[in-house]
C-alpha cells in the first residue's frame, strides 16, 4: 500500500507540473532547468533560502503587497513571520545579549549624506551603530531580493538575482547524519559580476555560522551569496535581527566572506628568494650539461655521456669517496629517514657516515652508505664554479633517482622509513577532514571497527622514526669513535641544525606567504587567511610562533598542539632535543658501557614515571578515540608531545644500535630463536595496535590497565620493531627482509624528510578548495591516500633536487669539509 501510495503522488506531481509547463515556453535544457528553479523558490517555504535574508524579504513583500503584486497566484506566500500564538498575541522578540564585534576597519559610523546620523539598530539591550556599509549593504540587498522576486513572479528577467540565491546553501539530505555545513555554491555566486548583475554591485560569497553562546559549540554554517558591498560586521547585524524574529534562544551569529588576499610584503619577498634559486639551478644545470658533459668527436651532443652513469665513487676503506681534490670522503654522524645517510626522521637527510669499520652484514646487506648528496665534479675550478654547480639538477636528481647504496647500509631501514611515512599519511588523509565530512555521525562506526584500529593508531607511525633515529646515531657515532677515537662535537651539532633547518625553515616561509594564493573554495580564505579577525587560523600561528620552530622548543611552547606552527612539525623537535644529549649517552657507552647502560635505564625510569604521574593525575583514557569530553586521552597535549614521555622508543635505538656495534653483524642463532622471536614481536605488535579495541565498544580498562598501556605501549611498540630490525640486519629476517630491502624504497627514502614536511600542506589545500563537502566512506578516502601519496613525493622530489640538496652541496662547500663530523 506505502508504495502504491508513492506512486500515486509521483503522477500526481508529475500532472500538475505538465500544467504548469503549459504556461511555459520550454525550448532548451536551460530553458527547463530556469523552469524548475522558478517552482523551486516561488513556495511557502522561501524562508529556507536563509533566515538571514528573512527582514529584508518581509520588508519588501510588505512594501509590494500594496501594490498586489502577488495577486495573480494568490497560492504564493512569501511571508515568513511567525505565525500568531493561540491567544491572538504575538510573541515577544526573545532579548539577545549578544554584543556585536566591532567593524573590521575599526573606524566609527559614517555620518549620512545629509549631514545626519541614522538611528541605530538595537538588538536586544545593545545598540549598534548605523554605518554608510550597512545601509549600502542593505539598499544592494534589497535591491537584490526585489529583482529576485520580481524574476521569480515572471515581471522582469533580472537572472542574477536567481542565480545568487540559488547559489545559497540550502536544506540537504543526510541532516540526520550530522550535515550541518550547507555550502552551497562557491563558483556560482563568484560568477555574479557587475557584469552579469548590471548592478552596482557583484556578488561575494560568505558562510553564515550560528553557535551556542555559552559553550560555542557549531550549530549550522550556511553558504550565502550576498552583495559585494556587505561586510561580515553587516551581515552579523543582519543575522542577529534574524534571530530575533525567528525567536531563537541562546544562539550566535557571525559571517566569514571568502577574501582575494593581496601579495604582501611577505609574499613577494618569497616568490623574489625562489626566483634567485631558480636561476642559480638554472645556471648550475646549464653550466654542469654544457660544460661538464661537453661536446666530444665520439660523443658530438653529449648524450652519451650525459645518460651514462658515471663511476663516481671509489671505496678506500669502506668508504665511499669522489673524485675530488683531497677527497676521502663524506662522513656524517647522524642517518634519518631519507637514505641510509640520513636522519632517522621522516625525512631524507644526507648524513654520510665513516664506515670504515664497518664491515658487511650478512653479505648483500651492508650497513650505513656514507654518500654525499653532491660534490663538485673535478673539472671546477673556482669557488663561484662549484657553488653554481651544487644547484645542478642533473647531478642532485642523479644521486636521489640511483637505486644504488654504497658499502655499509642498512638495507632494511629504507623500507621502515618509507612505510612509516605512509602510514602517517594514511592517518592524515583519514583525520585532517573531519570538519569537512557530511555525514560526520556515521564516523564513530567506522572508527569502531576491528579493521580501523590499524588507522586509528597511526600515531605509533611516529615512534618508529625515533627508534631509527636512536639506532643510527648510536651505531654510526660508535663505529666513528672507533675509527679515529675522538669527535668534533662543534661540527656534530652544527651540521644536525644546519642539515634540517634551512629546508624546514623554508617550508614554513612558503606555507606562511603564499600558501593563501595557491588555491580557493568555499572555506579556503578562512582556513589560510593571514589576518584573521577573532579567530586564529595555522598561517597567523606561525606568523606568532615560527621562532620556535627555529629553536626546535615548538613541542612545549606552545602548550597546545593546535597552536603550533607547523603542527606535524613536533616531531622535529622530540627528534633534535633527544639528539642534543645522544652524545653524552654515546660516550659512556664507549668508554663506561655500565655508565652508559645505567643513564640509558635512569631515562627510560623517568620515561615511565612522567607517564604514570600524568595518567592519574589527568586521569587520561586509554582509547586512540576521546570517549568522554570531559576526560583527555592519551594523544592529549599533556602526553604526546614533550619529550620526557616519548624518549622511550629512542632509547630502545639506541640500545639496539649499542648491540649491533658490540656484534657487527656476527650474530648466531637457532631456528627456534628465530622464530620465536618472531613470534613474540608480532604478538607485541598486534597487542599495542588492536589492544584497545574493547574501548570503543563501552569495555572501558580499569585504572590499573589504563597506566600500564600508556606507559608502556610506545615502548613495546620500538621493541617489537627493534626485534624485526635486528632480525634483518643479522639475516634472520627472510620475506620481510626481501620487502623492506626491495631497492624501490631507496629513491624514496631519500625524499622522505620533504614529504614528512610537505604533504600535510597538500592534503590541506586540496580538501579546503573543494567545492562541496566529502562524504566519508572506505572506497573514497583510500582514493584519497593513494592520491596523496602521490602528489607529496611528487612535490618532496622537486623540493628535495631544487632546495634540500643544494643547502647540503653548499654546507659542504662553505665549510670545506673533507667528511662531517
Amino acid at each position: 500500500m506505502a508504495l502504491l501510495s508513492l506512486v500515486k503522488i509521483f503522477i500526481a506531481s508529475t500532472l500538475i507540473t505538465s500544467s504548469y509547463a503549459r504556461f511555459e515556453e520550454i525550448r532548451s535544457q536551460q530553458d527547463a532547468l530556469k523552469y524548475l528553479a522558478k517552482q523551486r523558490y516561488a513556495s511557502p517555504d522561501l524562508v529556507e533560502v536563509s533566515p538571514i535574508l528573512q527582514p529584508l524579504i518581509n520588508s519588501v513583500i510588505d512594501k509590494w503587497e500594496s501594490q498586489d503584486l502577488f495577486q495573480q497566484d494568490t497560492t504564493i506566500q512569501y511571508r515568513t513571520t511567525q505565525e500568531p500564538m493561540q491567544n491572538g498575541t504575538t510573541p515577544e522578540p526573545m532579548q539577545n545579549d549578544t554584543t556585536p564585534e566591532p567593524m573590521h576597519n575599526g573606524t566609527t559610523p559614517e555620518p549620512m549624506h545629509n549631514g545626519t546620523t541614522p538611528d541605530p539598530i538595537h538588538i536586544g539591550t545593545t545598540q549598534i551603530p548605523v554605518t554608510n556599509s550597512y545601509q549600502q549593504c542593505e539598499a544592494d540587498l534589497s535591491q537584490m531580493v526585489e529583482d529576485f522576486l520580481m524574476y521569480t513572479s515572471d515581471k522582469n528577467s533580472n537572472y542574477y538575482a536567481l542565480m545568487m540565491v540559488d547559489s545559497y546553501g540550502k536544506l540537504p539530505p543526510g541532516v540526520m547524519q550530522g550535515h550541518s555545513q550547507w555550502i552551497g555554491l562557491f563558483d556560482q555566486c563568484l560568477n555574479q559580476t557587475q557584469e552579469h548583475t548590471q548592478k552596482n554591485f557583484g556578488a561575494q560569497y560568505c558562510i553564515a555560522h550560528t553557535i551556542t553562546k555559552d559553550t560555542k559549540a557549531p550549530l549550522l554554517s550556511v553558504g550565502i551569496c550576498v552583495p559585494d558591498s556587505c561586510t561580515e560586521s553587516d551581515l552579523y547585524v543582519l543575522m542577529e535581527l534574524g534571530i530575533l524574529e525567528l525567536k531563537m534562544k541562546n544562539v550566535v551569529a557571525y559571517a566569514s566572506c571568502n577574501k582575494e588576499i593581496e601579495y604582501n610584503a611577505g609574499a613577494i619577498s618569497c616568490l623574489v628568494f625562489l626566483s634567485i634559486i631558480g636561476a642559480f639551478i638554472v645556471a648550475g644545470t646549464g653550466y654542469e650539461l654544457f660544460t661538464i658533459y661537453g661536446v666530444s668527436k665520439d660523443d658530438p651532443l653529449g648524450f652519451k655521456t650525459l645518460t651514462e652513469e658515471p663511476d663516481m665513487t671509489n671505496h678506500e676503506n669502506g668508504v665511499q669517496i669522489r673524485p675530488t681534490t683531497g677527497a676521502r670522503g663524506v662522513h656524517m654522524m647522524h642517518a634519518e629517514p631519507g637514505n641510509n645517510s640520513y636522519i632517522n626522521s621522516p625525512t631524507t637527510l644526507y648524513n654520510p657516515v665513516s664506515s670504515s669499520a664497518n664491515p658487511s652484514i650478512n653479505g648483500s646487506a651492508p650497513l650505513i652508505e656514507p654518500i654525499g648528496i653532491h660534490d663538485p665534479p673535478v673539472t671546477c675550478s673556482g669557488f663561484f664554479k662549484k657553488f653554481i654547480l651544487c644547484f645542478s639538477l642533473v647531478t642532485n636528481g642523479s644521486k636521489i633517482l640511483s637505486p644504488k647504496q654504497g658499502q655499509g647500509s642498512l638495507h632494511a631501514l629504507n623500507g621502515i622509513r618509507v612505510l612509516s611515512l605512509f602510514w602517517v599519511i594514511l592517518g592524515h588523509t583519514y583525520f585532517f577532514p573531519l570538519t569537512l565530512f557530511s555525514n560526520p555521525l556515521q564516523i564513530p562506526d567506522i572508527l569502531g571497527r576491528f579493521s580501523f584500529q590499524a588507522v586509528g593508531n597511526a600515531t605509533f607511525s611516529v615512534d618508529s622514526f625515533f627508534f631509527m633515529s636512536g639506532l643510527l646515531i648510536t651505531y654510526l657515532t660508535l663505529n666513528y669513535l672507533k675509527k679515529d677515537g675522538k669527535l668534533n662535537w662543534g661540527m656534530f651539532y652544527l651540521h644536525r641544525f644546519l642539515r634540517l633547518t634551512p629546508v624546514y625553515m623554508i617550508v614554513i616561509y612558503i606555507y606562511t606567504t603564499l600558501t593563501p594564493h595557491f588555491a580557493s573554495g568555499p572555506m579556503y580564505s578562512a582556513v589560510f587567511n593571514p589576518n584573521p579577525v577573532g579567530y586564529e587560523t595555522g598561517i597567523s600561528y606561525c606568523q606568532k610562533y615560527w621562532w620556535t620552530n627555529l629553536l626546535y622548543i615548538n613541542n612545549v611552547y606552545p602548550n597546545d598542539l593546535m597552536q603550533e606552527c607547523l603542527g606535524w612539525s613536533w616531531y622535529l623537535a622530540n627528534d633534535m632535543q633527544f639528539f642534543i644529549i645522544s652524545p653524552f649517552i654515546i660516550y659512556f657507552l664507549y668508554h663506561k658501557a655500565p655508565v652508559g647502560i645505567g643513564i640509558c635505564i635512569g631515562l627510560l625510569l623517568t620515561c615511565f614515571g612522567s607517564l604514570i604521574g600524568l595518567t592519574i593525575s589527568n586521569d587520561l583514557e586509554a582509547t586512540p578515540f576521546p570517549q568522554n569530553a570531559s576526560r583527555e586521552n592519551f594523544l592529549g597535549n599533556s602526553v604526546y608531545t614533550k619529550p620526557y614521555t616519548r624518549i622511550s622508543t629512542y632509547l630502545v635505538g639506541m640500545v639496539l644500535g649499542y648491540i649491533l656495534y658490540l656484534c657487527q653483524g656476527k650474530v648466531k642463532m637457532s631456528r627456534f630463536v628465530a622464530l620465536l622471536g618472531w613470534l613474540v614481536a608480532t604478538v607485541i605488535g598486534l597487542s599495542v595496535v588492536y589492544g584497545l579495541y574493547g574501548t570503543l565498544h563501552g569495555n572501558e580498562l580499569n585504572k590499573g590497565a589504563t597506566v600500564m598501556y600508556i606507559t608502556f605501549c610506545r615502548f613495546a611498540w620500538a621493541v617489537a620493531l627493534g626485534w624485526v630490525s635486528f632480525a634483518c640486519i643479522t639475516g634472520y629476517g627472510g620475506p620481510v627482509n626481501t620487502l623492506l630491502s626491495w631497492p624501490v624504497w631507496i629513491p624514496l627514502s631519500r625524499i622522505n624528510y620533504c614529504a614528512y614536511l610537505l604533504h600535510p600542506i597538500i592534503m590541506m589545500v586540496f580538501q579546503y578548495s573543494l567545492p562541496t563537502l566529502i562524504y566519508f566512506s572506505d572506497f573514497l578516502l583510500i582514493y584519497f591516500f593513494l592520491g596523496n601519496i602521490v602528489l607529496s613525493y611528487s612535490a618532496a622530489f622537486i623540493f628535495s633536487v631544487c632546495v634540500e640538496a643544494p643547502f647540503m652541496a653548499l654546507e659542504k662547500l662553505i665549510f670545506q669539509r673533507d667528511r662531517s663530523v
